[in-house]
């Protein structure tokens, strides 16, 4: 009876492989949104303040950006955030200080391009390059 069980529970385990994003009613919790919101800050406050390094970014967004609303901001690490940064069409790493990236924006224009290049689906990128992405694909 009992090995019947433990088999039970492995084909449950590996069946389910892609529940890891979901909560404990099995309903999808959508962690793509956390990181298109935290591109679209990023992205606006590089835009504004110049190149960075992501303890830098790091800190500005977990200290100010949305500090006082509950459940909206769940932080980040520097690691995290440089991993993020890296994967995005929207910045690139210009250089090290420290031992830390050096993060600038891209310009709109050539992150419009690469994003349309990538053939990922739209709803990858954060909404306003998706406009942009519209835009051009209109045109």
């Amino acid at each position: 009876m009992e090995s019947s069980k433990a088999f039970y529970f492995f084909t449950l385990v590996t069946r389910n492989k892609n529940n890891y994003n979901r909560d404990r009613r099995g309903q999808d919790m959508g962690g793509r949104g956390q990181t298109k919101r935290l591109q679209s800050k990023v992205y606006e406050y590089l835009q504004e303040n110049g190149p960075m390094t992501s303890t830098d970014i790091c800190d500005w967004y977990n200290s100010d950006c949305y500090s006082n609303r509950f459940g909206y901001n769940y932080g980040t690490t520097p690691v995290s955030l440089g991993c993020i940064l890296r994967a995005s069409v929207l910045f690139e790493k210009i250089g090290e200080e420290r031992k830390l990236g050096v993060w600038d924006v891209r310009p709109l224009d050539d992150a419009v391009r690469r994003a349309i290049a990538s053939r990922k689906p739209m709803k990858k990128f954060p909404m306003f390059l998706q406009e942009k992405m519209k835009e051009r694909l209109d045109e």
